[in-house]
């Protein structure tokens, strides 16, 4: 399945001070795709696709078979896409939310500990490592030793 996501496509195509709220575009090999602007609350628009199927606005549109028909362009509800989080089982989402924060502290050590990461307030490393904590005893597993715990 392909995806044609709109900062893509405006980057390829100059859009400068457009009267109009709607633009039809020819896209290679996608076809006459509409964009919609949308004002924003502090200035600027917000420019997104209108699906040809359910006409929402939407900032990306895939293209693949829809109801095992030809090929068409459509948004992910009208695909009947889900995001990965959504198949992952109560547990492995958990433990998906432990492992990005984990990530985000750097990661574990050769030694398998977590040090805090420079400039990082230690007020917000102890939080981040409460939270894994508690992702990884709400998947139920049972941590090691690195935080001192049994």
């Amino acid at each position: 399945m392909q995806c044609l996501r709109v900062r893509d496509v405006l980057a390829s195509v100059r859009i400068a001070n457009c009267p109009a709220d709607t633009v039809l575009l020819d896209v290679v090999r996608w076809g006459r795709l509409s964009l919609v602007s949308r004002h924003q609350h502090y200035g600027g628009l917000l420019w997104s696709f209108c699906c040809p199927w359910c006409e929402r606005a939407c900032r990306v549109l895939y293209r693949g078979n829809l109801n095992g028909g030809s090929a068409a362009v459509a948004c992910r509800r009208c695909h009947n896409l889900r995001y990965r989080s959504q198949s992952l089982s109560l547990a492995a989402r958990w433990e998906w939310r432990a492992t990005k924060i984990v990530a985000r502290l750097g990661g574990e050590a050769y030694d398998g500990l977590l040090y805090k990461p420079r400039g990082m307030h230690t007020a917000t490393f102890n939080r981040l490592v409460e939270e894994v904590q508690l992702n990884n005893a709400a998947a139920g597993y049972r941590i090691r030793g690195i935080f001192g715990l049994p």
